[in-house]
């Protein structure tokens, strides 16, 4: 029994040094940067593409603060780590820091339009309404916008909008008349192919701690991933199991007012302890 002892020893000794990059992120950070917690890299995009071909486990850390809500962790072109770990970095109490992908455009200024008391446009930037409808809000109040037909519409019911394509401006009513100052007011960023996903193509992947919110729902599309004690506010989904992908497992995580928590297409998807 004393040589079962020392082997079990060493096998655990050899699984614990086993190679593995891990790699810092931060909204202040720099691409071009070691990746160390000292000195950590921009985006989650650049940190994937350091980690894809290693062939080894992985780990990116993620700093405090809100990245945008469109991501891709990996392609079915590259070569995956032997798994990845993505989670939040811990404060001095061990305590997960908010590390939020945000799927939303704010809108905290807009110009009063003539004629049209308590309307509003502006002009919100990269977005476009192309095939699917566009989500509005107000976050402060909980008032979701109804889309309206065109700019008369939207000037006879408050807590409206409406996206004008071939100039690109947005035209809202807020809830009671008032300026975009005084709410917490945004629109779901929408693009024609991935609306805010967060994509997930590497099989053997964990997410653990993180938060969406905004329209970011986690679309799992390979096989083996995890998500874990992550966060969803306001969005259709926050989970989406792709066709045919095996073993997702959902455990402990948490939703606020959307549609429904997990849709799945995938085989022997666990949903676990969720709320």
């Amino acid at each position: 029994m004393r040589h079962v002892y020392i082997v079990v020893g060493l096998v655990l000794l050899i699984v614990a040094a086993a190679p593995g990059t891990t790699l810092h992120i931060s909204p202040s950070g720099d691409d071009g940067a070691a990746g160390s917690a000292e000195a950590p890299m921009a985006t989650l995009a650049a940190a994937v593409d350091r980690l894809a071909g290693t062939g080894e486990p992985g780990a990116i850390i993620l700093h405090e603060g809100v990245y945008p809500g469109l991501q891709r962790i990996g392609a079915a072109d590259t070569s995956p780590p032997s798994k990845l770990l993505i989670e939040p970095a811990r404060d001095e109490q061990g305590r997960y820091v908010d590390a939020i992908f945000d799927g939303s455009i704010a809108i905290t200024s807009a110009k009063a339009v003539d004629g049209k008391p308590g309307v509003f446009a502006v002009n919100p930037g990269p977005f476009t309404a192309a095939r699917v409808d566009p989500q509005m809000w107000e976050s402060d109040t909980r008032i979701r916008y109804q889309y309206a037909a065109d700019l008369r519409g939207v000037a006879g019911r408050p807590a409206s909008f409406f996206f004008e394509d071939t100039t690109g401006m947005l035209y809202f009513r807020t809830s009671d008349g008032q300026g975009p100052e005084a709410h917490d007011i945004a629109i779901e960023r929408t693009t024609v192919h991935d609306r805010g996903n967060f994509r997930v193509h590497w099989p053997n992947v964990t997410l653990r701690g993180l938060s969406f919110r905004h329209g970011v729902p986690v679309s799992v599309e390979a096989d083996d991933v995890t998500a874990a004690d992550c966060r969803t506010y306001n969005g259709l989904r926050a989970f989406i199991v792709s066709p045919g992908k095996k073993r997702a497992r959902i455990s402990r995580c948490f939703g606020k007012d959307l549609a429904n928590g997990v849709m799945t297409h995938g085989e022997d998807t666990i949903v676990e302890d969720c709320t």
